[in-house]
């Protein structure tokens, strides 16, 4: 792992939105799964008034099996804390993800195909997570099965 990830300083001075994508989480007790741990204790206690998983935070999982129900349960207490805490919880399903809304995080928003159109700062936000933006039509198809 990096020495530079285990230095970030995550005291942002409460942060509006926070963005996290391409994790490709493997499992507990995996570096990445550590630093995303340490992320949302932090955010805690900064209460940001959004935080948006923008797709491929696990490597593989598809939703509506009790294997990866279970095997990605640590990370599902923490956000259901993060949004029973008054911060909106978004998660973008990235192209490693499938049917992620099965996983029945309590107060978690799951979006599946598409955009998400956000306004803060003043400012409109268009958020989508890569594959989505361009991607060939055999990758559509199996998309779409």
């Amino acid at each position: 792992m990096n020495a530079a990830l285990h230095s970030i300083n995550w005291t942002i001075s409460h942060p509006e939105i926070v963005i996290v994508s391409d994790i490709h989480l493997l499992g507990q007790g995996e570096p990445r799964s550590d630093l995303l741990l340490t992320l949302l204790d932090c955010m805690l206690e900064q209460k940001p008034k959004r935080f948006i998983f923008l797709g491929d935070i696990f490597e593989f999982c598809f939703g509506s099996t009790k294997y990866f129900q279970s095997k990605f349960n640590y990370i599902q207490k923490k956000v259901e804390a993060l949004a029973a805490n008054g911060t909106e919880v978004i998660f973008f399903e990235g192209n490693h993800e499938f049917d992620l809304e099965a996983l029945n995080w309590q107060g978690v928003r799951f979006v599946g195909e598409g955009d998400l159109v956000l306004s803060a700062l003043n400012q409109k936000l268009i958020l989508a997570h890569g594959d989505l933006v361009y991607s060939d039509l055999k990758y559509r198809l199996f998309r779409g099965f």
